[in-house]
C-alpha cells in the first residue's frame, strides 16, 4: 500500500492492469482467517491501483483486515476479461452484452443451460410484528439463481466473519493503518451497525412457517435467512421469526450459507419490542454441502440469537469454513458484559447489559 486508498504494483508483470478497460469492476479479494473480504478498484494509473471508497478504508481496520490478515492472507484479482486463463473461469461483460466462458475440450454450449440471475431475492415472507405472516408451508419446490450485487459496488464486503460486513463510512483513526489492525476504541463504534448479506428466502415477522423437501441451489447469496436483521430484509421489517421448520431439505451450490437465523444487531440480543425475538426454530435432517463457494467465511448453518433453537441431524459437509456455528457476540451482550470487551472500550458506545439476551432455551 502506498496510501490508505490505494495498492503499488512492484511486479512489472503486473504493469498491463493500467492498460485494461472498465477497471472499476476489477475486484480485490482477500481469503483471511475468518474474513473473505472483496473491494472494488476505482482505477489503475501507473503502478498505483486506486481503490474506491468507502470499501477499501473498512477493509482495512478492526481485525483480521485485508492491509495484515491473521493469517491466510491470499490476495486475487478478479472480474477481467484478461484474466480468463483456467477452465470453467467466466466473465460477463454487460456493456457488451456478452458472457465469456473458458470451457472444456469438446464443450457443445448448446447442450447445456447456462442461467443469468438477475434476482436478488425468491421469496420474502414478512408481515409485523402485531399482525404476522402465519401458517405457511412450502414443500417439493426448487428455488434457484439469485444474485446479489453489493460487493461489486463501492460498498464492497468489508467482511467480518459469517456473512457481517460494514455497509457503510464510519470514523475511523487517521492512522488506522497501523492503530487498528488488531482492533480499537473507534472499531468499537461501528460494531453494532454490522449489517447482513441478505438470504434468496428471507422470513421475518411470521410465525407457523414450514420448510421440507425443497432445493435450494445455484443462489448468489445465503440461501434461507431467518429472522436476521432488518437490514437483510426486503421487506424492511427484520427478525420476529417463530415457530418456523426446516426439514429435509437440500442446500448445495450456493455463494453464502445455507441458513442463518438470527440477527446481530441490539434488537436481535435485547429486543425493544418482545415480538421481535427470534424463537422456537427447528433445522432437521437438511443435507448442506457445497454452499460459502463465494463468501468462504460463512458457515453451513449459523444461528446467533435464538430463544429454544433445535439444530438437530442435518448432514453438514465439503464446506469453506465452519459446518454449524451457534451463538454470536463473544460475550459482549451477556449479563455483566465481557472484560475483553471492557478492555476495547465497547461499552463507551453500548450498555453492558443486566439482563439475558435472546439466546436460550425457552421459559
Amino acid at each position: 500500500m502506498n496510501a490508505s486508498n490505494a495498492m503499488t504494483i512492484v511486479n512489472s508483470a503486473l504493469n498491463y492492469l493500467a492498460t485494461l478497460p472498465q477497471q472499476n469492476r476489477i475486484e480485490v479479494e482477500s481469503q483471511n482467517s475468518f474474513t473473505d473480504r472483496y473491494s472494488p478498484v476505482d482505477h489503475v494509473s501507473g503502478s498505483s491501483v486506486v481503490m474506491q471508497q468507502p470499501a477499501w478504508n473498512n477493509n482495512n481496520w478492526g481485525y483480521d483486515t485485508l492491509a495484515k490478515p491473521f493469517g491466510g492472507g491470499q490476495l486475487f484479482l478478479e472480474n477481467s476479461y484478461a484474466f480468463l486463463k483456467n477452465t470453467g473461469q467466466w466473465f460477463l461483460d454487460p456493456q457488451a452484452g456478452r458472457l465469456y466462458y473458458k470451457a472444456p475440450g469438446g464443450w457443445v454450449p448448446g447442450s447445456h443451460d447456462v442461467e443469468l440471475p438477475r434476482l436478488t431475492s425468491l421469496l420474502r415472507i414478512s408481515g409485523s410484528y402485531g399482525n404476522p405472516v402465519r401458517g405457511l408451508t412450502f414443500k417439493g419446490l426448487r428455488f434457484e439463481h439469485t444474485t446479489w450485487l453489493t460487493p461489486g459496488t463501492s460498498v464492497g464486503y468489508a467482511n467480518q466473519q459469517s456473512g457481517t460486513f460494514l455497509p457503510a463510512a464510519a470514523p475511523m483513526p487517521a492512522d488506522f493503518l497501523t492503530s487498528c489492525q488488531s482492533g480499537c476504541r473507534q472499531f468499537e463504534g461501528a460494531r453494532n451497525g454490522w449489517a447482513q448479506a441478505p438470504a434468496a428466502i428471507q422470513v421475518s415477522a411470521a410465525t407457523g412457517i414450514t420448510f421440507t423437501g425443497n432445493t435450494f441451489a445455484h443462489l448468489g447469496q445465503v440461501a434461507l435467512g431467518i429472522g436476521n436483521d432488518a437490514d437483510a430484509h426486503a421487506s424492511g421489517v427484520g427478525l420476529g421469526a417463530s415457530s418456523v421448520t426446516v426439514d429435509h431439505n437440500t442446500f448445495t451450490e450456493d455463494s453464502g450459507a445455507g441458513i442463518v437465523v438470527g440477527g446481530v444487531r441490539p434488537d436481535a440480543h435485547h429486543p425493544a419490542d418482545p415480538a421481535m425475538t427470534d424463537r422456537d426454530i427447528t433445522l432437521s435432517y437438511n443435507t448442506v454441502s457445497r454452499v460459502a463457494l463465494d463468501y468462504r467465511e460463512m458457515a453451513g448453518i449459523l444461528s446467533t440469537y435464538v430463544t429454544h433453537a433445535v439444530i438437530t441431524h442435518n448432514d453438514v459437509a465439503d464446506l469453506t469454513y465452519d459446518g454449524v456455528d451457534v451463538g454470536w457476540g463473544w460475550g459482549a451482550n451477556d449479563p455483566g458484559g465481557s472484560q475483553d470487551y471492557r478492555n476495547r472500550g465497547l461499552y463507551d458506545f453500548q450498555p453492558v447489559y443486566s439482563t439475558p439476551n435472546g439466546r436460550r432455551r425457552a421459559s
